[in-house]
């Protein structure tokens, strides 16, 4: 005992008065964080009243579903361009190691899954499945190094233990009755907490993650709506318990930025403690939840509805958070006190939810005809939930080709659009009452959505937030500009321009036009972040454009992070895209992937429905670019006073994170 005094005294000799406080709490915190992990809380039910889901019609789709309903089951993924890979995992042999670390009993967990299932093979969740790298599952979170260019990418594993297959086959299982879905899901459920010990492993690194995979337990459950024997129910109620603690000591709160993790961190600390009956603890974190649900809307989100990270990927995850928060409030509001009380005083955020709704209206304008969504700035295929699977089926050569990547089976092979905004919509059509079918949303949003007041207050913030209005032309003598660049694209046949409507977000850096058949959007973005830059690219007045189911020019997309530095460069790089181009970066490239340091300076000069004008500034080079839109071509000329420099076509594409593809003028594959 002395020893141990001795050591904490030499520890602390000649630290600050500040610094001994800050050691001293830190004690304080993780020693009561400890005994919370270790408190078991049995005494709430969860709250399965209400059940909403995305509705499409499954008709055409039902055999895919059914599909990857088999691949989930034998435990076979295809996850950011990995390829179809069967994970079965090896833990087993580490049971008794991870036993001593861990708060649950290992071996009565194993016996709860052989009696649902005596088939069932434990998944290998800390494994980078596409580049074959097992993270130990017995190394303490905080410890494992993330760092850059190693040659293994850790969103891999984390992708993963998201579980975002659950509440699909949830999904299928409230559908067709069979119960090997169900078993699935709990067995999937135990399965991760037996291997994956609170605080260890790679699947704790990221609170973010942490939150996203305990909010898939719980849709997932909610579908299900089956009661659990007591064994497992106490199991599981104890693990979501855990993961709400977690979250709610390790929230990514950054000062200078509070992103779209924090975001994620708060739903899911939000669904985690809505879990259980508001009481205690539990109350406490439910109402610190809500409240910040609020405030991140309007720490997100500029005034004209804008994603502050300047990625509209990231833009519209966001929203998906915000849809499934403001959702799960309303819902639980008729047997939860505390969700009730802020559902009926829902106007005193009137001015944040409008925000909320002129975010929904960006994105709507972001979206392309097709459905899909302009790749502008990082896209790492995030989503809170996957209900529905949308892409195609493809040749097995081409989807290497895609994805880089080998895999063992020589079928056709499924490759996911990551850029498709149809299930999103379909929630907040759904929630706003517009174009809703299914009787059941009507029966809920009627009863539950109507009287808060929320409806009108959404439905009048997208009635009203389309900016888009006309910007006259500023008086520029463009002929005074030394050089001058005209490239011209023809469309293969004349498109109908009936019903053009500008669009344009000064403070996000988005403007465009936009029909049911055209498509023509304009990155004018700074960094984003503060200025930090971390999901932005060297992409200013670089342009999507799309026209009668044609993409004749695409943003390059992402591609990777931490995996290769190389490629995250490139794909970021002014090189990358269809940018006026003058030898240098847009704006400088940090040292880390997820830096971009601003010293570029956008503006929208004139904007009709035919013509679209903007400026480019940074260093010594101002450079114009102007946009003229007619039925049968687009021409698109440069001003500057500097002199142009022809760069060759970039050569790839993906069209999501992991992915990559040979790109030929510009069109997607």
């Amino acid at each position: 005992m002395s020893f141990m005094k001795n050591s904490i005294m030499a520890r602390l000799r000649g630290r600050s008065v500040r610094e001994i406080y800050l050691y001293i709490e830190e004690k304080i915190v993780k020693s009561h964080r400890k005994r919370l992990y270790n408190k078991a809380i049995f005494t709430s039910q969860p709250s399965r009243s209400y059940v909403l889901v995305p509705y499409f019609s499954e008709k055409k789709i039902f055999d895919l579903d059914l599909l990857f309903a088999e691949s989930y089951c034998c435990h076979i993924f295809d996850m950011l361009g990995s390829g179809p890979q069967k994970l079965d995992s090896k833990n087993a042999a580490k049971v008794d190691l991870i036993q001593q670390i861990s708060s649950f009993d290992i071996l009565k967990i194993i016996w709860e899954i052989e009696k649902l299932n005596p088939e069932y093979k434990s998944i290998e969740w800390q494994l980078d499945f596409k580049n074959w790298h097992l993270f130990d599952v017995l190394q303490k979170s905080e410890f494992i190094q993330n760092s850059e260019s190693n040659g293994f990418d850790i969103k891999l594993p984390w992708e993963l233990a998201r579980c975002q297959h659950l509440p699909f086959l949830a999904r299928l299982y409230r559908k067709t009755g069979e119960n090997r879905y169900k078993d699935e899901i709990l067995c999937e459920i135990l399965d991760f907490i037996a291997f994956n010990p609170i605080g260890y492993g790679v699947n704790w690194k990221c609170t973010m993650d942490v939150a996203i995979r305990v909010s898939n337990w719980i849709m997932a459950l909610d579908l299900v709506q089956e009661s659990l024997n007591e064994t497992v129910d106490n199991i599981i109620s104890k693990a979501i318990y855990q993961h709400c603690v977690y979250i709610r000591y390790h929230l990514e709160d950054q000062r200078k930025f509070r992103g779209n993790h924090y975001l994620a961190d708060i739903i899911g600390l939000l669904y985690s403690s809505t879990y259980f009956s508001a009481e205690g603890e539990m109350k406490r974190i439910q109402e610190f939840s809500i409240k910040q649900l609020f405030s991140s809307i309007d720490e997100q989100f500029y005034e004209d509805g804008g994603n502050f990270e300047s990625s509209l990927s990231y833009h519209r995850f966001s929203i998906e958070l915000v849809i499934y928060g403001l959702w799960r409030i309303l819902l639980l509001s008729e047997h939860n006190d505390l969700c009730r009380q802020y559902t009926e005083n829902m106007q005193i955020y009137k001015k944040i939810i409008e925000k909320a709704g002129s975010a929904f209206k960006m994105m709507f304008d972001a979206t392309k005809p097709s459905g899909d969504i302009y790749q502008l700035g990082d896209n790492d295929s995030g989503h809170l939930f996957r209900f529905y699977h949308f892409g195609e089926m493809v040749p097995y050569e081409q989807y290497t080709q895609r994805c880089n990547q080998e895999t063992k089976v020589k079928d056709d092979i499924w490759n996911e659009n990551e850029l498709s905004c149809k299930e999103i919509i379909s929630i907040i059509n759904a929630i706003i009452r517009k174009n809703c079918k299914n009787l059941i949303f009507d029966e809920l949003i009627g009863n539950v959505f109507k009287t808060s007041g929320i409806v009108p207050i959404l439905i009048g913030a997208y009635d009203k937030a389309g900016n888009g209005k006309r910007i006259d032309e500023k008086n520029i003598d463009l002929s005074k500009f030394p050089y001058i660049h005209t490239e011209k694209i023809e469309f293969e046949g004349q498109v109908d321009l009936t019903n053009i409507t500008p669009f344009c977000y000064l403070n996000f850096g988005l403007a465009g036009l936009k029909n049911n058949s055209l498509y023509l959007g304009i990155s004018i973005t700074d960094v984003g972040q503060n200025g930090r830059g971390g999901h932005s690219h060297n992409d200013k007045l670089s342009y999507e454009l799309y026209a009668e189911g044609i993409d004749y020019q695409c943003d390059p997309g992402t591609y990777v992070y931490t995996e290769s530095l190389k490629w995250r460069n490139k794909f970021r790089s002014s090189l990358a895209h269809n940018s006026p181009y003058f030898g240098e970066e847009q704006n400088i490239i940090g040292e880390n992937c997820f830096e971009l340091k601003q010293r570029t300076k956008c503006e929208l000069m004139e904007l009709t429905n035919r013509v679209i004008q903007a400026s480019c500034r940074y260093g010594d080079i101002y450079v114009i670019r102007r946009f003229e839109l007619s039925e049968r071509k687009l021409i698109i000329k440069d001003y500057s006073n500097e002199k142009f420099i022809e760069h060759p076509e970039f050569s790839y594409y993906s069209n999501g994170y992991g992915k990559k593809q040979l790109n030929k003028g510009g069109r997607k594959l």
